[in-house]
């Protein structure tokens, strides 16, 4: 296809100024944009370490703290001395006196914990002590399933006894998120074993104390032991398990790191708490570190397009004056390309473009004479050729058969042959007939198309819906080209119609306007996609655009075809040419009526 003098000129001079302004804005914009963001980059990775650093010593401290308060608590328990008399006396063989001394000792580890920040916190979920003798003291928060919990705890019992630290931390698990902490209780006396207290804590409490100081959505926090076993963390499915390999590595470091998590970048931060042998983590996405970073670029972006546009329309600007000669030459060249010879370059204050315009100038007007006396002519020998072989023709064998046929059918009682035979016949006779004269009236145009149409519903049915309206009978004696309304009839069942699903509608409206006579073909079909005001000689469209050249060349370029369409709405064709009708005043007082034409076929 050739290219139109409005299609993009990328090897213009317009195109090639604006293109270097863009270019150098574009690479200085992006250096700056580089440089910001490296800044930026580097400004809020010293703060992440800063922040995580700051954070990781404040929960820390935060984790210290409760594990002193639980050593408190485990010492007071053991320094009470209700609870270290009765323990002494053992073993007490009276079930009355082992109901006094259970009942005290219960008493003073109640009282004991009434004013424990832990226990109203909930974090000490239970505090139970065994002596030596396998008797058991207990205080549980929660009484609910208490020979469970009682269980449970004699079983950490056990397991303690096969170990021989005086301190014991037991490893809390997904279906039991409890950390235990199991002391040996020694006589005040002679330093002898006595028994152990354990006191259980609630690991989630514990979690939720530090965990609300990760001011970051999506951030993790793990407390490890020096096996790298998941003491304490938000997501309880992972406790008692080994740390992930990956993060693993980074328990025994304590710099701000990067790292990946399961595929998302993360800082991490790590820190020791020395008297358990435990490590604290703390992970960041990074994403939610460097966000204001990500917001920065986003306002940075639309301030960048925004300076682009504006150099954009500056360079457009001055380009458009300096190559505003050029574009009228190719402006008027364009107009020569599709027939209008007329004309005319202006005249130029430059010397060269001057002369260039009275070069163009004299070279259109002979163009024009050409065009007039030759090409004319040319379609005046066209014309005759065309008559010569209709006239070669015998349509009277064609006409005979025809009409033997329909005699056949008449006499068959076959109507619907018989109604497809006479049609088929009067548009044969019609077109034949068309040789000898180039007009008809609107009304032998209506009769032509309702033959066609009838045709047509024979063949698709019901499923074709044709309407027609004329507005003035007036108009049914107004003559027109012959045979330029059939073809976009035909045209828009063709092209418009067959391809669609569903049902078809058809309709064709004429009326009259400022001296004007409007045909308006509409369909419902599946469109095209290109909208034009004037119909062009392409693909599926020859016939509008023969029909088009003929309007023109008999009334002018004023007149013609124009078309709308879009694609899955349908096609609507509008034919316009002047109105044509001889002894117009005397029809004029004829009486009339609005919508006086209904073609026999869809009455």
């Amino acid at each position: 296809m050739k290219r139109k003098w409005f299609d993009p000129p990328f090897h213009s001079i317009r195109f090639k100024v604006i293109s270097m302004t863009l270019l150098i804005v574009f690479f200085s914009l992006s250096f700056i944009g580089i440089y910001f963001y490296q800044s930026m980059n580097g400004i809020l990775r010293d703060n992440a370490d800063d922040n995580l650093t700051r954070l990781l010593e404040q929960t820390n401290n935060n984790l210290e703290s409760q594990l002193g308060i639980i050593d408190t608590s485990i010492i007071s328990f053991l320094s009470n001395p209700v609870i270290s008399a009765h323990l002494e006396e053992q073993p007490i063989t009276s079930p009355y006196s082992k109901q006094i001394a259970k009942s005290e000792i219960e008493e003073q580890m109640i009282y004991l914990l009434s004013n424990n920040y832990l226990w109203e916190n909930d974090v000490i979920e239970s505090v139970v002590i065994v002596d030596d003798y396998g008797d058991s003291y207990y205080v549980f928060k929660n009484y609910d399933n208490l020979k469970t919990q009682i269980n449970r705890n004699l079983i950490v019992y056990d397991s303690s006894m096969s170990r021989s630290e005086d301190t014991q931390i037991v490893n809390p698990a997904p279906e039991q998120p409890i950390i235990y902490f199991v002391k040996s209780i020694r006589s005040i006396v002679n330093y002898d074993y006595k028994g152990k207290i354990i006191l259980g804590i609630n690991e989630v409490k514990m979690n939720g104390l530090y965990d609300g100081i990760l001011h970051y959505g999506e951030a993790s926090a793990f407390l490890t032991d020096a096996d790298g076993s998941i003491l304490s963390t938000k997501n309880t499915s992972l406790l008692g398990k080994k740390m992930d390999e990956g993060l693993a590595t980074f328990l025994e470091t304590t710099q701000f790191s990067q790292t990946k998590f399961k595929g998302i970048p993360y800082f991490i931060a790590t820190k020791k708490i020395e008297k358990y042998d435990w490590t604290f983590v703390i992970l960041i996405p990074q994403k939610q570190v460097l966000s204001h970073l990500s917001e920065s670029i986003g306002r940075f972006i639309p301030i960048a397009i925004g300076i682009l546009l504006f150099f954009l329309v500056l360079g457009y600007f001055f380009s458009s004056k300096a190559t505003r000669p050029i574009l009228d030459i190719l402006k008027r060249i364009e107009q020569i390309r599709k027939g209008d010879y007329s004309t005319r370059m202006p005249a130029y204050k430059e010397l060269e473009l001057n002369k260039l315009a009275t070069v163009f100038n004299k070279m259109s007007g002979e163009m024009q004479y050409l065009i007039t006396n030759v090409y004319e002519s040319q379609l005046l020998v066209k014309e005759s050729e065309l008559k010569s072989l209709h006239a070669q023709m015998n349509p009277h064998f064609l006409f005979n058969v025809l009409e033997t046929i329909s005699w056949h059918a008449r006499m068959s009682d076959n109507t619907e042959i018989y109604e497809m035979v006479t049609s088929l016949g009067y548009m044969l006779r019609t077109s034949l007939a068309a040789s000898g004269q180039q007009k008809s009236t609107v009304r032998e145009e209506l009769k032509y198309i309702d033959f066609y149409i009838l045709l047509q519903k024979k063949r698709f049915g019901e499923r074709l819906q044709v309407e027609i309206a004329v507005k003035d009978d007036l108009l049914l004696d107004s003559y027109l080209p012959k045979l330029s309304i059939q073809p976009i009839v035909e045209n828009a069942i063709v092209h418009g119609l067959e391809p669609k699903v569903g049902d078809w509608r058809l309709s064709i409206g004429i009326f009259m306007d400022d001296e004007m006579i409007f045909f308006v073909i509409e369909d419902n079909g599946v469109g095209f996609a290109r909208d034009r005001t004037e119909a062009r000689g392409e693909h599926n469209h020859i016939a509008l655009y023969n029909v088009n050249r003929r309007i023109q060349l008999l009334y002018g370029d004023l007149y013609g075809i124009g078309i709308e369409s879009q694609v899955g709405q349908g096609t609507t064709v509008t034919v316009r040419i002047p109105v044509d009708i001889p002894n117009r005043a005397a029809i004029s007082e004829q009486p009339r009526g609005d919508n006086a034409y209904v073609p026999s076929t869809h009455r």
